[in-house]
């Protein structure tokens, strides 16, 4: 026997789309009608309010993320509000970040989906819910591996807004390890474990093509006082940071 809801699924198949360029009133929504009729609206980003009570807080980086996001891709997703009581006002149901970024860029209109024909409380509970299932599922590591290294080797270009730089140089570095079936790194370890006689000590200057390869520490006045004691330098190569460990440095968090 066929239920409520497959009948309204069954019947509202193909036909949830408005077929002209007018907003679709929603005034008769039903609670339980699974693909009411959206009503596309461009509204003043000054009519537009954040909800009074926030129930997550964005981080600066996440917001950032999505500023870079909207800088690059444009801004693709239309904010879903609600109408207010009062005149031609509107309040964020879904999209604070995106709102607030928006409004950093001098957004003046922004697209919204309207929400409609529901009662207060299953507005709130489904701001609740959205923010809620932003939480679920989980990334496939190797299918995201697999996708960032065609990006890249298309375009050359590293910038994924919401990934950051050494994130993306780890998995690229995973990939080649398991193409590899091995880490080049370990045979590195292998050699100075067996090597008992080290060919480059603290303090050491190697001279190569007229290039001076100092053993030593960059933060070391002396070290770069005697590694530089000959003419003028032109360019010296360190590698700062300096003793930051990748985990607690590289981030995952994004918007």
């Amino acid at each position: 026997m066929e239920t409520n809801s497959k009948k309204k699924l069954r019947n509202k198949s193909g036909d949830h789309v408005a077929h002209n360029d007018e907003p679709v009133s929603q005034s008769h929504t039903d609670r339980n009608d699974l693909f009411p009729s959206l009503a596309l609206l461009w509204i003043a980003v000054n009519n537009i309010n954040a909800k009074p009570r926030r129930v997550r807080r964005a981080l600066k980086a996440q917001e950032d993320a999505v500023l870079r996001s909207i800088e690059r891709f444009g801004f693709r997703i239309p904010l879903l509000v609600r109408r207010k009581s009062c005149g031609d006002r509107y309040e964020v149901v879904d999209g604070h970040t995106r709102l607030t970024a928006a409004q950093r860029l001098g957004a003046e209109k922004l697209p919204c989906l309207l929400v409609d024909g529901l009662p207060e409380v299953e507005i709130n509970r489904l701001t609740l819910s959205l923010n809620k299932l932003q939480e679920s599922g989980e990334w496939d590591a190797d299918a995201l591996r697999l996708e960032i290294k065609d990006i890249i080797d298309f375009s050359g270009d590293y910038e994924i807004p919401g990934f950051e730089v050494p994130e993306i140089d780890l998995m690229l570095q995973d990939l080649l390890i398991e193409a590899n079936d091995r880490n080049p790194l370990d045979d590195l370890d292998c050699a100075a474990a067996d090597s008992t006689d080290p060919v480059t000590v603290l303090g050491e200057i190697w001279i190569a093509d007229g290039q001076r390869v100092a053993c030593g520490r960059a933060q070391d006045l002396a070290s770069l006082a005697c590694a530089t004691s000959i003419g003028t330098t032109a360019m010296i190569i360190t590698d700062p940071p300096y003793n930051v460990p990748v985990n607690g440095h590289v981030s995952t968090v994004a918007g």
